[in-house]
């Protein structure tokens, strides 16, 4: 049965890592974000009874200047897994134009372009800017097998950040940014014909 789950793996692992972000996180992340240790607990200098969020090791810098948020692009990237997980990959610009590559199980097959309402879209990076997102780690993974990996990447500057987020095991704020991200499609303003 070990066997059989084994070969299973192998064959469809090119399903589920196989993206535009999966593969900038192979090359962003450290090999050290790889590892399934338990993170070290921070050394921050903290007040007592202030507390960084699960999964949070770091500030990644100074507190995040809550006036604007600076990120240029943003990302989200889901993939296949072994039974029907929808497949897809979003890059949204800080001006609210996007492309999007639709793979599996979507109802946008192919390459596409669009908008999303720029208001929106500065709340959702205005969170991911207040949510500390550089502190997060670069990896999050379970021990089972048959669930879909996200990725999600922001862009600020010269800096790119990707986290890989296997079974949803990342902390719940990485999933509400997710969930944003996503949630900005839902109201999309979608290019006729495809990709432009």
């Amino acid at each position: 049965m070990k066997n059989l789950l084994f070969a299973l793996t192998l064959l469809f692992m090119p399903l589920v890592v196989a993206g535009e972000l999966a593969t900038l996180h192979q090359q962003l992340a450290t090999p050290s974000d790889t590892s399934e240790d338990t993170p070290e607990k921070s050394d921050l200098n903290l007040p007592e009874g202030v507390a960084l969020a699960p999964g949070v090791t770091s500030l990644g810098g100074s507190t995040p200047d809550r006036s604007e948020h600076g990120i240029d692009e943003i990302g989200l990237e889901r993939t296949r897994c072994l039974t029907s997980c929808p497949a897809y990959t979003v890059i949204i610009n800080a001006d609210g134009t996007f492309r999007y590559t639709g793979e599996y199980g979507v109802e946008r097959m192919g390459e596409h372009t669009g908008t999303v309402e720029v208001g929106q879209l500065n709340q959702v990076m205005s969170f991911i800017n207040e949510s500390l997102f550089s502190g997060f780690e670069d990896t999050y993974s379970a021990n089972f097998l048959d669930a879909p990996t996200t990725y999600v990447m922001v862009k600020t500057g010269s800096e790119t950040k990707v986290i890989q987020n296997y079974g949803n095991s990342g902390p719940a704020t990485l999933w509400a940014i997710e969930q944003l991200i996503d949630n900005l499609l839902e109201t999309a303003e979608w290019n006729e014909g495809g990709a432009q």
